[in-house]
């Protein structure tokens, strides 16, 4: 109902603009799209200790897919540590499994769940990390990896997320959404190849410098408002 009544509707992506003509039969001409921006950040300089540090952002909800990543993550070789950054409030029976899942696993010395973090301690956790890694099933843009491509990041997320544009092809690794093996398959082939690592942050970083920042949403969402008034 509200959507009939709008002369101009703001998206985060073309996915979502493409999910909201579908799903609610509105008009195209009516869609606009102002991804939000990332402010620019300094490279990540990464573990200096031989472990493979990942590095997680998102609240521990079903959508979130963590039971995935741990799943996957018990068929990873080689040394690597896992920290999820996300509150575990807005789904608490869920965040209890998925911490049963970690000891039932043996995997709580190697996967931390760090709760919710402030924007500096996240910052910090960005730039000591290897590789950020999302088992997400859906994301209406996915604003965390676009804050770990700008600190140079490789990432390892479903095909459906980053089909809303906040992956750069030649940053991250891909597989289908629920897939545990295919997840598995690309973990263990990041955490053991440091020459793939390299080739990915080099294109996480190269694709930092074009990414949108906030002025560029502001100017995206001025051009939605105008829209509106002039319909």
């Amino acid at each position: 109902a509200a959507l009939e009544r709008a002369s101009a509707i703001v998206t985060t992506s073309a996915m979502t603009a493409d999910i909201v003509a579908r799903e609610f039969f509105v008009a195209r001409e009516r869609l606009f799209v102002a991804p939000p921006g990332v402010d620019p950040a300094p490279r990540a300089a990464g573990s200096r200790d031989g472990i493979v540090r990942l590095f997680s952002v998102g609240s521990i909800t079903p959508r979130k897919a963590y039971g995935d990543l741990v799943r996957a993550l018990v068929h990873v070789r080689g040394d690597w540590r896992l920290t999820i950054a996300g509150s575990r409030t807005f789904a608490s029976e869920h965040a209890c499994e998925i911490e049963a899942l970690i000891s039932a696993h043996d995997l709580s010395a190697r996967i931390e769940l760090a709760g919710a973090m402030d924007a500096s301690a996240i910052a910090a956790a960005y730039a000591a990390s290897d590789v950020f890694v999302t088992a997400s099933h859906f994301e209406g843009f996915g604003m965390a990896i676009a804050e770990a491509v700008a600190h140079g990041l490789p990432v390892v997320a479903t095909r459906e997320v980053a089909a809303a544009g906040a992956l750069p092809e030649a940053a991250g690794l891909l597989y289908p959404a629920g897939d545990v093996a295919a997840l598995a398959e690309c973990l263990d082939r990041i955490v053991s190849d440091a020459t793939l690592r390299a080739r990915l942050a080099d294109g996480a970083y190269r694709a930092a410098q074009m990414q949108f920042r906030w002025r560029d949403t502001a100017l995206a969402f001025l051009d939605a408002l105008r829209a509106g008034v002039a319909a």
